[in-house]
């Protein structure tokens, strides 16, 4: 009877064993499937620090950029450019176009091909004897005073007939942090820091922790959940912590109505400094220039950038002040200033299906259709330009 019992025993406990390691081995297979399927890919490491223009994208790097929204390749060419090969002395008989801008122009999640400068230059040589060369200099995270010392230093050497400036609302965010050491410093120390860690499962050793980081990603997985709960300061989900309206950690204060009057007044001053000092260079150059102005989601529909509005706080069905961009107009004609104001088209196109806007839902860059857009209003108006 003993003897009996304990097989009885030894039998069960075999099978719930069993049946742990599979329901174990379907839950590891299932967390992998998931991961694959929402993991997110930087392109970081075509990225760099750079002591002259803050941050740079690596010559000759080569990077994969993977969200929920797009998985596309980014690579860089020998020039630090997000862009085909170009000599820097300009061929003869060729009109050369330096597009500066930031992430919308770099071409933030969109094929190389599928960015407006390619397409606007693809439209060019289709339709004109002349070649025309439209170089892409765009990086995420410039603004007119890092695109200025870019010009200075090296942007100038391709002999631009034409630069074409995209500004997007964030510009004077950054020109107004790049502008300012202090601020500077403590936005770098803040990215640059490392997300809190705890030890976890004291009574593991380091080797057996390293093969479970290594092998098994429902640990990595378990250990992420646990770490959310051990932080929930560090791992805000679904909002980032800033002060609606504070021009020191509000990427968009200035499309806000809790901006207040002198801070959205030093906004637009340090960035309307920043473009005549471009102006000015480039007319000492003899240089053409062309301003254009780049909406973002929230200011063109209640619908654009949906799922990301929250985010970042912006009510969902409502539609965000574009009084900066007027004010930018205003600018540009007083100073005599070549300018595109690309928020009418948005506005007037109607959206190309209920799914399929002109900005990603999440991110709130331009999907492919955008920068479709962006490129038939640049070359429509580059035809008025060269008359």
């Amino acid at each position: 009877m003993i003897l009996m019992f304990l097989k009885k025993v030894l039998f069960n406990f075999i099978f719930i064993l069993l049946g742990l390691f599979i329901a174990l081995g379907l839950t590891e297979l299932i967390v992998r499937f998931y991961l694959y399927k929402t993991k997110v890919i930087s392109d970081k490491n075509c990225r760099q620090e750079d002591q002259l223009l803050h941050h740079s994208l690596i010559p000759g790097s080569n990077c994969r950029s993977k969200t929920k929204e797009w998985d596309i390749n980014f690579s860089v060419n020998s020039l630090g450019l997000r862009d085909y090969e170009y000599s820097l002395k300009k061929p003869k008989s060729v009109f050369r176009i330096l597009m500066l801008g930031d992430s919308f122009t770099e071409g933030y999640g969109v094929e190389l091909e599928e960015t407006f400068s390619k397409l606007v230059e693809k439209k060019l040589n289709t339709d004109k004897k002349e070649k025309f060369e439209v170089i892409n200099a765009g990086v995420t995270g410039y603004s007119p005073l890092l695109e200025y010392q870019y010009l200075e230093k090296k942007g100038l050497q391709f002999q631009p007939d034409l630069v074409i400036l995209n500004f997007s609302m964030t510009d004077f965010y950054d020109d107004f942090i790049f502008g300012n050491k202090k601020l500077l410093i403590e936005k770098d120390k803040m990215f640059k820091e490392k997300i809190p860690t705890t030890t976890w499962l004291p009574l593991i050793s380091k080797k057996i922790k390293w093969w479970l980081h290594q092998n098994l990603a429902l640990y990595d997985f378990l250990v992420l959940w646990l770490k959310r709960i051990a932080n929930p300061g560090v791992y805000k989900k679904n909002i980032i912590d800033f002060e609606k309206g504070d021009i020191q950690n509000d990427q968009f204060a200035i499309t806000r109505k809790e901006i207040n009057e002198k801070d959205y007044a030093l906004l637009l001053e340090n960035s309307t400094e920043n473009l005549l000092k471009i102006k000015q260079l480039l007319a000492r150059n003899n240089i053409g220039f062309v301003l254009v102005i780049i909406p973002h989601g929230h200011q063109v529909n209640n619908q654009e950038w949906g799922k990301g509005r929250n985010f970042w706080g912006f009510e969902q069905g409502k539609t965000y002040s574009s009084q900066p961009i007027s004010d930018l107009f205003i600018f540009a004609i007083a100073n005599n200033i070549e300018i595109l104001n690309l928020l009418p088209a948005y506005k007037k196109d109607p959206i190309i299906s209920w799914n399929d806007n002109y900005y990603f839902s999440y991110d709130g860059h331009w999907n492919y259709h955008g920068h479709q857009l962006a490129a038939e209003r640049i070359y429509q108006f580059f035809q008025n330009y060269l008359k």
